[in-house]
């Protein structure tokens, strides 16, 4: 099974604040996917800033 999520922030939202959102979000998603099926593909390496925590 392949998930694609797309995030959509708010408009205005500073840089900070949507490293966390975003962060949080994949937290969500990271947690509640079993890990033997789990891989991260980005299509941006600007990702790292909300995801660099995460042992892939």
């Amino acid at each position: 099974m392949i998930t694609i999520v797309t995030p959509v922030l708010p408009a205005g939202i500073s840089a900070t604040k949507a490293d966390a959102i975003q962060r949080r979000f994949v937290d969500q998603i990271v947690y509640s996917t079993p890990h033997d099926r789990l891989t991260i593909w980005y299509y941006t390496p600007m990702a790292l800033r909300f995801s660099d925590h995460i042992a892939c």
